[in-house]
Parts: structure tokens; sequence; C-alpha cells
């Protein structure tokens, strides 16, 4: 055998390798699966470390493939980064969706209540979607505004029922929002308050925004505004 197909022989085995579970053969995945895989492993990483310092390798030897299969689906380290926040974006909306049958009220409390349990067993995708990475990045902002938009629209249309809401309500809404989310980051890094008590400071915080851009005298009485 010449040096030339030692070598070749060499690197399809350490690819090989590096492509093996320990322990198992390497694991066949359909199209769909394979890239689903590698966004879930792209998503901690990126939680873990900041944009630059995360490598396309790296990606790679944590989900046990080659780096050239990443690149098979992912283009860019920037294209697989846009896909892991838009998964983390719609992994959220789904599960902080409440049930339609609830009433307003019911449904406020239980989409906050879904948001914490959301956030307290996804924290990697949760900090990958609010902290990390290139946000000045036009795709990302999309993203993240689209995601914000939709829970803005979301709150105050359980908070108005059938009427219809002052602008002030919105704004006030999406400033509770950034509220809220920033205080989930610093939850998330020392857990010093039990999940039930910050789902109570948040509805109250609401409420209290809520009252404050739409007040009784003003308000109609279909559009309620409780704890």
């Amino acid at each position: 055998m010449s040096a030339g197909s030692a070598r070749s022989a060499s690197t399809r085995r350490g690819d090989q390798q590096r492509r093996t579970p320990a322990g198992g053969e390497p694991r066949r995945l359909d199209t769909e699966a394979r890239a689903g895989q590698l966004i879930d492993v792209a998503k901690r990483l990126f939680a873990q470390r900041a944009y630059d310092e995360v490598k396309v390798e790296d990606v790679a030897t944590a989900a046990g493939v080659s780096e050239a299969l990443v690149y098979h689906y992912f283009q860019t380290k920037r294209e697989l980064y846009v896909a892991v926040i838009r998964a983390a974006s719609k992994d959220m909306a789904a599960a902080v969706e409440p049930d339609p049958d609830l009433p307003a009220q019911e449904r406020l409390h239980a989409a906050i209540d879904a948001y914490l349990r959301y956030v307290e067993s996804h924290a990697e995708g949760y900090r990958t979607l609010h902290e990390g990475g290139i946000g000045s990045d036009p795709e990302i902002r999309a993203i993240r505004r689209q995601a914000n938009k939709r829970n803005v629209r979301r709150i105050v249309k359980a908070i108005a029922a059938d009427a219809k809401p002052p602008k002030s309500l919105e704004l006030a809404v999406r400033g509770w929002l950034g509220f809220m989310e920033s205080a989930c980051l610093s939850w998330l890094d020392s857990r010093n308050v039990p999940r039930e008590e910050l789902r109570e400071i948040f509805a109250q915080v609401l409420v209290a925004a809520a009252l404050t851009a739409w007040p009784d005298d003003a308000r109609p009485p279909e559009a309620r505004i409780t704890t």
C-alpha cells in the first residue's frame, strides 16, 4: 500500500471513529432527524459559550458526526445558528400555548405558568434565544421580533377579551415581557426564588402595568384585569 493510500485509509478510519457513538455502530438518521439532532447539539453549545467561541467542528464532535456532514445540512455557522434560534422560538411558542377553552384570566395565568415551566426545563434553549450570538443579524432580529409580537398579541387579547384595547396597553405588555425575560435569565443563574413565587410576581406586575395603561374608568366591563 502506498503512503497516500495509507493516509486515506487512516483518515477514513478516523472519520468513522468520530462519527461512531461510543460502544456502537454509527447511527443512521433520516434528513429531518439528523438536522434536528445537529440543531439540538448546537443549541446546547451556543447556550454555554459565546457565538464566536463555538466552531462547526465543536458541533460535529459533540454530535458524533463529521464536520463535512454538518456543512451538508448547514452551509455556514450562521445558518446553523439561525436554525437554532428559529427552533427555540417555535418550541417555546408551542409550550406556552394555553388551553383556548379556559376563561381569559385563567388562560393568562396558565400561560405564565407554562412559560416558567418551559424556562425551567429548557434553560439552554431559553438562554440561546434571548442572550446568545449575533443579535444584530437581521434574520435573528426578525425571529425574535416575531416571537415578541406573538406573545404581546396573545396577552393583550387575554386581557381585552372582546373590547378594543388602547395602544398604551400593548406598550405596557411589551415592557412587561422584557422585564419577565430579564428576570427569568437572572433566575436561571441562581434559582433562589421558587417558581410559584416568581409566577405570582409576574402576574402582579402585569396587572399593575395593565391597570396603569387601561384604568378602570376607561375600561369596559368585559375587559377584566385581576390577579
